[in-house]
């Protein structure tokens, strides 16, 4: 509260800069999205956006608070916005954007849209092992157990760490076409004790996308017993 009044008064001088005021909105909006007040910081960020200042922080901040959001389009429309400005790869983020929008549509059963958003993903990050996952639910949850069977096979040569993540469902899939290939090399690695962030070493007991530690997509990768 006290930085947001800092901030503010800040703001009201009159000898401030274009720049000078930039900064002081841009600070102003990590103030509100500190306070959890999400709505007044992506006002601020969106009018430095529209003014063409402090552009790609700005982008940052909201591709962050259209995350919390759960606003999936907004988050996806930012930061295509920010890849092409900043030059930086974001196709494993916005690759994720799109697989939660898959499973929105999963969650209403409305696969055909959620295949289309899965194809999506692809298009930008073609080794998007969550889409990848998602899919072979799809074909399982359709009793398709061959395609199903086809993509999980695929997944140790996309992120060898997520076979834990479907060996279980594997061997559905094995019962289902009468198949016992690996099954004793498969069943190794079913067993998760725990997951831990590659990044910055945040560990939880349940399997997350995304790190609430860091803020890293794909850094958490199961432990399993070998």
């Amino acid at each position: 509260d006290r930085a947001i009044r800092i901030h503010e008064n800040l703001l009201r001088q009159p000898t401030l800069t274009q720049e000078q005021r930039a900064l002081a909105l841009l600070e102003l909006g990590r103030d509100y999205i500190s306070a959890g007040v999400l709505d007044r910081a992506e006002n601020f960020f969106n009018e430095l956006v529209e003014k063409k200042l402090q552009v790609e922080p700005s982008l940052r901040y909201l591709m962050d608070i259209y995350r919390q959001a759960k606003d999936w389009d907004r988050a996806i429309d930012v930061a295509e916005k920010l890849q092409t400005i900043s030059g930086k790869y974001l196709g494993t983020e916005i690759s994720h954007f799109y697989c939660e929008l898959a499973e929105n549509k999963i969650r209403k059963n409305v696969l055909e849209s959620a295949i289309k958003y899965l194809d999506l993903a692809r298009s930008v990050n073609r080794q998007c092992v969550r889409a990848s996952i998602i899919e072979g639910n799809i074909f399982l949850k359709q009793k398709k157990y061959v395609q199903a069977l086809l993509v999980f096979q695929g997944i140790p040569r996309q992120e060898p760490a997520y076979l834990s993540e479907v060996c279980r469902k594997l061997f559905i899939c094995y019962e289902r076409c009468e198949s016992t290939t690996d099954l004793c090399r498969i069943n190794m690695t079913c067993e998760a004790v725990t997951y831990r962030c590659q990044t910055c070493g945040f560990t939880c007991g349940s399997f997350q996308w995304f790190c609430p530690s860091c803020k890293i997509w794909e850094g958490i990768k199961p432990l399993t017993l070998v």
